[in-house]
């Protein structure tokens, strides 16, 4: 299993983990990330390999840090596109190794908030490779985004490009908790960044599921 990969290569460090995780802010946060991950992904994780809150936590949770669970889980779970692709060990270890290099020097908490790898450092490293028809939609998405577009609607749309590509239909809830874990953003500032996306005709709004998405092929939104 990738999962079990990363978590090899990584290694966490048992008394440095209990130390950090000793902070309730910190724990909480955990708790979190690692709930909206392992229940976006509960077709796999609980159904599939039957795994209960617990191994999730240690192989991925803890075992993948600085990776954000929702990260690993993406890596594990997104069907890439090119050879070589994320089903690749090489290539996901090529990111891994990439980011960690790039948090070596970095403090573990940043303005109060857990300095992980978060989703939409994937889209960035992967781009179309992650799915060429979602990054379609994507793209036609961001040019229809207004040039005064900020960098919270912008991530937002990245978060949301990363959960076209699963496939998978959430909750309005859950889908909102999903682009709060992908980009690190609090909850608020997604919401007004998704309807300043929605009133941009960058996405639309279901106003019977209360949730958001792109666009379809050949639509126009105007």
């Amino acid at each position: 299993l990738m999962e079990s990969v990363i978590d090899a290569y990584l290694r966490q460090r048992e008394m440095a983990w209990l130390g950090f995780t000793e902070d309730k802010n910190v724990s909480l946060a955990i708790d979190q990330a690692s709930h909206v991950a392992y229940g976006t992904f509960q077709s796999r994780y609980m159904y599939g390999l039957q795994w209960s809150p617990a191994r999730f936590d240690k192989t991925v949770t803890k075992g993948s840090f600085p990776l954000h669970p929702l990260t690993t889980a993406l890596l594990c779970n997104l069907k890439f596109s090119a050879a070589g692709g994320m089903s690749d060990p090489r290539t996901v270890l090529g990111f891994v190794m990439q980011h960690l290099n790039d948090k070596m020097d970095q403090l573990t908490i940043v303005n109060g908030a857990i300095n992980w790898v978060r989703p939409v450092a994937l889209v960035n490293y992967f781009g179309e490779s992650i799915s060429p028809e979602a990054y379609r939609l994507y793209q036609n998405a961001r040019r229809n985004l207004g040039s005064d577009a900020n960098d919270e609607q912008r991530c937002t749309l990245m978060a949301l490009f990363l959960l076209e590509a699963t496939q998978i239909t959430l909750s309005k809830e859950a889908q909102i908790e999903f682009l709060v874990e992908s980009t690190g953003l609090i909850g608020s500032s997604v919401m007004k960044a998704l309807e300043a996306l929605t009133d941009s005709n960058a996405i639309r709004y279901d106003s019977i599921k209360k949730t958001y998405s792109f666009w379809p092929t050949g639509a126009d939104p105007r």
